[in-house]
């Protein structure tokens, strides 16, 4: 059974291996001029990391009739971790919803900016999360 620390590394990983995944294809997409194909990469991101953070809220319950959250095959045992998938999550509903009052004949650049507000926000909440586990 894996320990509460090494549980919370394997959400974390989870979350920043996806960033980490559409920063890759965004620096591939640089040298193109094609903001649809940002877009695309951008979503597809945003998708994976809410299929992680939903998996987050899937309650379970014990033997002993304690209710933990389970992310994937790992159990959390703390409101510290969910806080931590919760804020990510909002985050992203933020910017669902930010996104269905943009209309489709503004300008694709302006979803395109509040996909990059996202995940700078998830970024900075896990780069949060990575230096409280250091102390």
């Amino acid at each position: 059974m894996l320990t509460f620390d090494q549980k919370e590394i394997r959400l974390l990983t989870k979350i920043s291996h996806a960033i980490t995944e559409l920063e890759l294809s965004l620096e591939k997409l640089e040298d193109t001029d094609h903001k649809l194909k940002h877009f695309y990469e951008q979503e597809k991101a945003i998708h994976e990391i809410r299929v992680i953070i939903k998996n987050a809220k899937k309650v379970e319950r014990l033997v002993n009739e304690e209710i933990i959250l389970t992310i994937d095959d790992v159990i959390y045992e703390t409101a510290e971790e969910l806080s931590l998938a919760q804020e990510i999550d909002q985050e992203f509903e933020k910017l669902e919803q930010t996104l269905s009052t943009i209309d489709d004949t503004d300008n694709k650049v302006k979803s395109y900016l509040e996909q990059q507000k996202a995940l700078h926000e998830a970024k900075r909440i896990l780069s949060n999360a990575q230096k409280l586990n250091r102390l």
